[in-house]
């Protein structure tokens, strides 16, 4: 995309993204985006009407319901399932962007960016803690086992 809308909406986004801890600047399927670790946390790309840019960020699954009660954000196409959504850049209030941004650049960060930035590490999400946990097996059952080997079953992992 580029569109005159779309250059001036990444005027804008540059100097939010730069004040975060290993945020870069590439292009997703043809839209400007910024990733931290090869994580996309923010992307532009033409609104729907093609009538101005639109910004779309991810805050997840769990609060993706809460902005998609706002008639102002949609569930982003293709990618709307992982807890992404779009909002025009005319809808944007006076600093929103910033915190929609910065919000969905916690998401993906790690634990040093996050100290970089001067978050604290408990406000990184519970999900994304527990995915870094170390894991250990259960003890299973020669039924379980048989099971398992043969796909017809999920072993559940119990974090420490």
């Amino acid at each position: 995309d580029d569109s005159p809308a779309i250059r001036k909406s990444l005027a804008a986004l540059r100097p939010i993204c730069d004040l975060l801890p290993g945020a870069e600047e590439y292009v997703m399927v043809h839209h400007p985006a910024f990733r931290v670790a090869k994580k996309p946390f923010v992307i532009l790309g033409l609104h729907s009407d093609r009538s101005g840019s639109a910004v779309s960020i991810n805050l997840g699954r769990d609060a993706q319901p809460m902005l998609l009660g706002d008639p102002r954000f949609v569930r982003t196409p293709y990618i709307g399932q992982h807890g992404w959504v779009t909002i025009a850049w005319g809808a944007l209030r006076d600093g929103e962007l910033a915190q929609l941004v910065e919000d969905s650049w916690r998401r993906v960060a790690n634990k040093k960016q996050l100290a970089a930035r001067g978050q604290l590490a408990q406000d990184v999400p519970l999900r994304a803690a527990k995915a870094r946990a170390p894991l250990v097996k259960r003890n299973l059952s020669k039924a379980k086992k048989a099971a398992k080997h043969k796909g017809q079953i999920n072993v559940k992992r119990k974090a420490r």
